[in-house]
């Protein structure tokens, strides 16, 4: 039913779950169609049948009511729902959470589940939390690690409640953590006889390449092609690896997820284009915003339109995008899933072809390009260190050189 090989799960924010999806596209002149992405009469030229969601917000927005998640929300049977655990939000905003609640809300909802793991890291404020105080939960990340032994003692704690829990339609991840390899090895080590069904990796920083690397390095040496899902990879390099890697050197699916489309535009009014960059369109009534004439510099036409050819763009007005009164966040945020997934798409069309990546971010906007690649290494080296993860070559090296 789901094509799971190289497969992006929208995050789905319990802000986004309040803003009224299902509603219908009345303001756009199509009241038989609903501002969802994941039905058949959604807003979107063809449904997309895949999300993430944390049981952290699902739990908070199902409590108190009779019905499931997939049933408020009209999210059938034939949508792919991973249900993360909601360990980071956990984190950052300062919550507990019941592994036993956790995973009797993935088993009502969800097709695949993550354990309650307990990230060894603290909270850290981002440049742009300093700038943005009010919006801490979404601008916090992780810091320096901490207490990796208690973490990783309280996850297999919540895993082992898990796995007792768990019912027989539901897959259940195990989640590891760890900043480097080896730390990464003794957390899967430590949960490995529990049997999960698949894993999930959790590297930091998601975007550094030499990172992710490493992490794809541990996969193939020690997951045996099980199920596989990355949490919080969305930069082209970083899609550009992980599907050069499943396609080349994994014989298991993988998935991973990526809340910037959505938050993008839930949170900020950006735009995102299909190369993956993005800009900030502002809203009605702010003035005439650098970020407003950068955007329409960008993307409007000589006729007044949008460049962009997906129905969301071609049938809602530019004003009703940016009037903050209106629906015009959730337009822009089912535009951003199109317009990420046609990257995505594309990227994995020529994912095993060096010189059409090569030529892909060649092409990319300077800045963009500086942003997704903060490394040194061409793409062509980038890609030949996936090829050879688990050659005979690599293999002495980490012998001799650890």
């Amino acid at each position: 039913m789901w094509d799971l090989k190289s497969r992006y799960l929208p995050a789905v924010s319990g802000a986004m779950m309040n803003m009224g999806w299902k509603l219908p596209a009345v303001e756009a002149g199509h009241p038989d169609k609903m501002l969802t992405f994941w039905q058949d009469n959604g807003f979107l030229d063809k449904p997309y049948k895949y999300m993430l969601v944390s049981a952290f917000y699902g739990i908070a927005f199902q409590k108190g009511k009779e019905q499931s998640f997939r049933e408020m929300c009209d999210v059938g049977k034939d949508v792919y729902i991973l249900g993360d655990s909601g360990g980071f939000q956990a984190v950052s905003q300062q919550k507990i959470l019941d592994p036993a609640d956790v995973i009797a809300w993935q088993n009502q909802n969800c097709t695949t589940g993550l354990i309650l793991d307990v990230p060894p890291y603290e909270m850290a404020k981002s440049r742009e939390d300093e700038e943005e105080e009010g919006n801490k939960s979404f601008l916090a990340q992780f810091g320096a690690e901490k207490d990796f032994e208690g973490s990783l003692k309280y996850t297999l704690k919540n895993a082992t409640v898990m796995k007792k829990g768990q019912k027989e339609l539901l897959n259940l991840y195990g989640v590891i953590q760890g900043n480097t390899k080896e730390k990464a090895i003794r957390w899967f080590k430590t949960l490995k006889h529990l049997d999960f069904e698949g894993w999930s990796l959790a590297p930091k920083p998601s975007g550094d390449p030499d990172t992710l690397q490493w992490w794809l390095e541990l996969a193939y040496e020690y997951l045996e092609d099980a199920p596989l899902h990355i949490l919080q990879i969305g930069s082209p390099l970083a899609v550009a690896m992980t599907t050069r890697f499943c396609y080349k050197k994994y014989k298991g699916t993988i998935t991973y997820d990526n809340s910037t489309p959505l938050k993008l535009a839930t949170n900020y009014r950006g735009y995102m284009d299909r190369d993956g960059g993005n800009v900030l369109l502002g809203s009605r009534g702010q003035g005439e915003k650098e970020d407003t004439k950068k955007f329409l510099a960008k993307y409007l036409t000589a006729e007044g339109k949008l460049a962009c050819p997906c129905n969301v763009c071609q049938t809602v007005p530019l004003e009703l995008f940016q009037n903050a009164e209106s629906n015009g966040a959730l337009y822009m945020a089912l535009h951003n899933i199109q317009a990420y997934n046609v990257m995505h798409e594309y990227i994995k069309s020529i994912a095993v072809d060096t010189d059409k990546l090569r030529m892909f971010f060649a092409r990319l906007d300077p800045k963009l390009r500086a942003k997704i690649m903060p490394t040194r290494r061409p793409i062509t080296a980038i890609m030949d260190a996936i090829d050879n993860i688990g050659s005979a070559e690599v293999k002495v090296q980490q012998r001799l050189f650890g």
